[in-house]
């Protein structure tokens, strides 16, 4: 691989890069080249390629990365977030992520559940913070995308879910049924199941 090929992947902070990423970035023209350059490196275990045209430096890339560029736009959100900030007690071992599909895929023996939401709510940044080269969802987000793809799911905790938050991003869905099963939930005293 070309020298600055290689410095520009040991340099980046992300764990994971697609063709079109690495294209961009070094205005590569020819993508059959980069792509032929990076199997080369796969080959001899200087990359590592969990999916086609998506490569890391290791076996040790952050697999939140990877959902979010396996498909994009997208965004982590779901039990992945809900578990993870305590509003759901059940661990799950899938990856759970908003995008403009449905689709559940294995990737390295690791789950990728996507789940479609209408273009106006997966393009609103509301609720939205990009971090480590993803984005993922505030737990209020999360909680209203599980809300509003299954109207009667059941929370175990919303004590650390703020109220203003949630009536404030409860606008974008533009949806009277969740705003009604919300209006439910948090009119019931804070603490027990919901």
């Amino acid at each position: 691989m070309l020298k600055n090929e290689m410095n520009y992947i040991l340099r980046n902070t992300a764990t994971v890069f697609t063709i079109r990423e690495l294209e961009m970035q070094l205005g590569m023209e020819k993508a059959g080249l980069l792509k032929r350059r990076l199997n080369y490196h796969v080959k001899t275990g200087d990359l590592y390629a969990p999916r086609r045209g998506v490569y890391s430096k290791d076996k040790k890339y952050d697999s939140f990365e990877l959902a979010a560029k396996l498909y994009s736009p997208s965004y982590i959100s779901f039990e992945s977030v809900l578990s993870k900030e305590g509003v759901i007690f059940q661990r799950y071992p899938g990856i759970y992520i908003a995008s403009y599909l449905r689709r559940t895929l294995e990737v390295d023996g690791r789950e990728f559940n996507y789940r479609k939401l209408s273009e106006k709510i997966l393009y609103n940044p509301s609720g939205v913070e990009n971090t480590r080269g993803y984005a993922m969802a505030v737990k209020e987000r999360a909680f209203l995308d599980m809300l509003y793809l299954n109207k009667r799911y059941q929370f175990d905790n919303i004590r650390g879910l703020d109220k203003e938050k949630l009536s404030a991003l409860s606008a974008l869905y533009q949806d009277s049924k969740l705003e009604k099963r919300l209006a439910e939930i948090l009119g019931k005293k804070r603490g027990k199941e919901c």
